[in-house]
């Protein structure tokens, strides 16, 4: 099924419809476009979103920052079969700090940069109890960028 969605301008009350009858504030900023899309956006996920593990359950935050963290350079079907035995294994950042190295690099093979990534995560969960709260703390992770860190808390945070 395909969406076209047009919008629907009204000055008199400052609002805007879509096609689909949904009714959205009119803003002026940044945030015209992300206020636009979001149910054009829900209404195209309702048929054509994939299936993946952290988005069938529940997820804490630390969960979708793992499943972040892993799909950068790797594609999602490849992380689908690791990632829900990871975060059972290992399911906070202090079970990665007691974990022996060798085991955390064993759980992450599949997903390739082993190596960096265990690194990555070791050093983490050394620095840290929990996954920071915010984008400008998350980017200053190791192997963190602007994109994991806005995602993580675009997924927990629902941050535009």
């Amino acid at each position: 099924m395909r969406f076209r969605t047009t919008y629907i301008y009204s000055s008199k009350y400052q609002t805007k419809q879509s096609a689909r009858g949904h009714l959205l504030p009119r803003e002026t900023g940044i945030h015209d476009e992300a206020v636009c899309l979001k149910p054009t956006c829900a209404s195209w996920a309702e048929y054509k979103v994939r299936s993946f593990p952290w988005r069938d359950r529940l997820t804490t935050f630390y969960e979708t920052f793992i499943a972040e963290f892993f799909l950068t350079q790797t594609p999602a079907d490849n992380i689908a079969g690791v990632f829900t035995e990871f975060v059972d294994r290992f399911p906070s950042l202090g079970a990665i700090d007691r974990a022996d190295r060798e085991d955390l690099e064993d759980a992450i093979e599949s997903l390739g940069f082993q190596r960096i990534r265990s690194e990555a995560l070791s050093e983490i969960a050394a620095s840290r109890d929990e996954v920071p709260q915010t984008p400008e703390e998350l980017t200053d992770l190791p192997q963190v960028g602007p994109y994991v860190a806005n995602a993580t808390a675009c997924f927990n945070l629902e941050v535009p």
